[in-house]
């Protein structure tokens, strides 16, 4: 390239004492008489400028929540339940006391032994399933469920009332529903028992039994 440069000037400066011009000179020699273009080089667009391909990925819809009532450990819960209901009974029937403890604890094992020692003062006892409905509404937390609420409609219209000794009926539970609201929780000995309910009685009327 230098020696091409050097050799490009010599032909013009002899042209100038020559008196040819610099056209004559370049076929003389065997150069082009006209300057070659040059080709700009290729240049890539600057990264930011460049448009990433479009994704194929499509987006991933929300999983809903699945309601307490579905959840596995809810059918444990509910089974729960319904056992202390069948405790009470059985309790009443074979005069045991212990038997409450089975699927009851704290507030709700309090008030089944007040029923039960009022219920063997007066010398009757109950018979017979009361009817429930019971749907799990919480269960917390998350994760690891160690405490479940349900709401209930308890009636007793199946609940024989009988005496003491000669099981003469006395009476008969009232079959209009009432919404029992109960709180069930998980204890040190892996067992489901119910820890606290509210009566029934103060609200016969409220809700349909098995609906």
């Amino acid at each position: 390239m230098v020696a091409a440069t050097a050799g490009s000037l010599l032909l013009a400066v002899s042209a100038c004492s020559s008196g040819k011009n610099q056209a004559d000179l370049n076929r003389q020699y065997g150069l082009p008489t006209a300057p070659v273009p040059r080709t700009p080089a290729a240049t890539s667009p600057p990264a930011a400028a460049r448009t990433a391909p479009p994704s194929s990925t499509a987006p991933v819809a929300p999983v809903a929540p699945v309601a307490p009532d579905a959840q596995p450990v809810a059918a444990t819960v509910r089974a729960s339940y319904v056992a202390m209901w069948a405790d009470s009974a059985t309790a009443g029937q074979k005069q045991d006391e212990s038997i409450l403890q089975q699927h009851a604890a704290g507030h709700a094992l309090n008030l089944l032994k007040g029923t039960y020692t009022d219920e063997k003062t007066k010398q009757y006892y109950a018979s017979g399933a009361v009817t429930t409905n019971p749907v799990v509404t919480s269960l917390a937390p998350t994760a690891a469920p160690t405490t479940a609420e349900i709401t209930d409609c308890y009636a007793a219209g199946k609940v024989r009332y009988l005496r003491l000794g000669s099981n003469k009926v006395l009476g008969t539970g009232v079959a209009v529903g009432g919404v029992v609201k109960s709180t069930v929780q998980l204890q040190s000995d892996g067992m489901w028992r119910v820890t606290d309910y509210s009566t029934a009685a103060d609200k016969l009327g409220s809700c349909t039994p098995g609906a």
